[in-house]
């Protein structure tokens, strides 16, 4: 039997244009992109959650306020943060 060559794969191409992504962030301009990315977050923490206790870890930056609101909505839905 003789080898195949893998196959070759398309280059990447972006899931949506950035036209389409500012305008779905003007849609959303009442609530700051950080507190709809924590909710979100926080959302889809409580659905996998087996439990009354969920760890938060954060590091500096946006990324640390991100994991802030999303202790804060969890805390706010009766988990133990």
């Amino acid at each position: 039997m003789s080898a195949q060559a893998p196959a070759r794969s398309a280059a990447p191409q972006p899931l949506y244009r950035a036209s389409a992504l500012r305008a779905v962030e003007a849609a959303h301009a009442d609530q700051p992109l950080m507190a709809r990315a924590g909710a979100a977050a926080a959302a889809w923490a409580e659905q996998l959650a087996t439990g009354g206790r969920i760890l938060v870890l954060a590091g500096p930056g946006n990324n640390g306020g991100d994991a802030f609101v999303v202790a804060e909505r969890l805390r706010a839905r009766h988990f133990e943060v």
